[in-house]
């Protein structure tokens, strides 16, 4: 009987968990993290967020911006305004101080990776 109930309560946690996991992945907060970890400096945490080339991207940026006093957007909130999703692509359109930008994300089989490619 304990252990059933023990089971169960397993089963409910894992549960719970995979829909606070999945509901965390719309390219709405990807988005939104990948942009707070990059304005932090947060390299790192902004690479697990990225495809390869966006990791290269990132990589650059690390290195430019070593020694150098970074322009930090911390005590401004980063809003994501709209997302225009077409199949395993989304866009983000986001502002911050009265700046507009957008970013690309493509769909994986666990999520959505930030996408920056050179134009």
């Amino acid at each position: 009987m304990y252990i059933n109930r023990m089971f169960n309560m397993g089963l409910v946690g894992l549960f719970i968990t995979i829909i606070a996991c999945s509901s965390d992945q719309t390219p709405e907060t990807v988005a939104k993290k990948f942009l707070e970890h990059l304005n932090a400096c947060e390299y790192n945490a902004a690479r697990d967020l990225g495809t390869e080339s966006t990791k290269q991207y990132i990589n650059l940026l690390e290195s430019l911006g070593k020694g150098q006093d970074d322009a930090n957007l911390s005590d401004k909130s980063i809003v994501i305004d709209q997302v225009e999703m077409d199949g395993d692509t989304a866009i983000c359109y986001y502002s911050y101080d009265k700046t507009y930008e957008s970013i690309r994300l493509v769909k994986y089989d666990k999520g959505w990776l930030v996408d920056i490619r050179k134009e």
